[in-house]
């Protein structure tokens, strides 16, 4: 019914149907730009939080941001399942990522060696894949990021693979990077998958409703921006 509304032209749809097993407060969004439960850790008055949803669409935030921001403290947002009203499972402790530093970001093991000569000492490899790849491609992408591990390691460097997570995996990475839709795209069984991998998880958030969502799966950090507007990239999560 919620998706209904939202294609007639609602902007945001909110329902409030607390349940025992999820906790206190658990509310079902819906709007153009995310869906979900949201669940918090503590009862909410809804009438006071209702004002301040208000508030913060007058402040300019798109429905979804504002719904969020309105919360007395930062709550989760689950990955968008209407039929199982209960939150993700609490995912696998990752493994903590050492502190970042100065983060650069590399597209080959050659680019790597470079950053990593220069006194960088966390890099993530993103290799992204193009739409004719074969499997030609298939082995380059192995080659690089096998080759980007052992250079790695021979820096001491903490290495974080761009998107390719069980490839990763299989090579003996530690930490892997993956963008909201990649994660989307594994559904909730690759979602569980990659948390019981024991590989330290990077997030990219785009807005206080990516922020949430990422928040359950406990990521080892969350990346945030862009900070200033972008020419390189259509960034639609902050459009009316």
């Amino acid at each position: 019914m919620s998706t209904a509304l939202c294609a007639q032209g609602v902007r945001a749809v909110l329902v409030d149907q607390p349940e025992p097993h999820r906790g206190p407060a658990s509310i079902w969004l819906e709007t153009h730009h995310a869906r979900g439960w949201i669940v918090a850790a503590h009862s909410l008055d809804t009438s006071a939080w209702l004002d301040a949803w208000q508030a913060e669409l007058a402040a300019g935030h798109v429905p979804a941001d504002a719904a969020l921001l309105a919360w007395p403290e930062l709550p989760t947002l689950n990955w968008g399942s209407e039929v199982d009203a209960t939150p993700s499972p609490a995912p696998a402790r990752h493994a903590r990522a050492a502190p970042l530093g100065l983060y650069a970001i590399v597209d080959s093991a050659v680019a790597l060696t470079r950053v990593l000569d220069a006194g960088v000492y966390t890099a993530q490899l993103r290799i992204k894949r193009p739409a004719d790849a074969d499997l030609s491609w298939q082995h380059q992408l192995r080659r690089e990021l096998h080759e980007g591990l052992a250079v790695a390691e021979g820096h001491d460097a903490q290495l974080i693979i761009n998107d390719h997570w069980l490839l990763a995996a299989e090579l003996g990475a530690r930490a892997v990077h993956l963008g909201q839709e990649d994660l989307l795209g594994l559904g909730a069984s690759g979602r569980a998958e990659l948390c019981a991998s024991g590989l330290a998880l990077g997030v990219s958030s785009h807005s206080v409703w990516e922020l949430c969502r990422a928040r359950g799966l406990a990521p080892a950090y969350i990346a945030c921006g862009p900070v200033w507007p972008t020419t390189t990239k259509d960034m639609l999560e902050a459009t009316a």
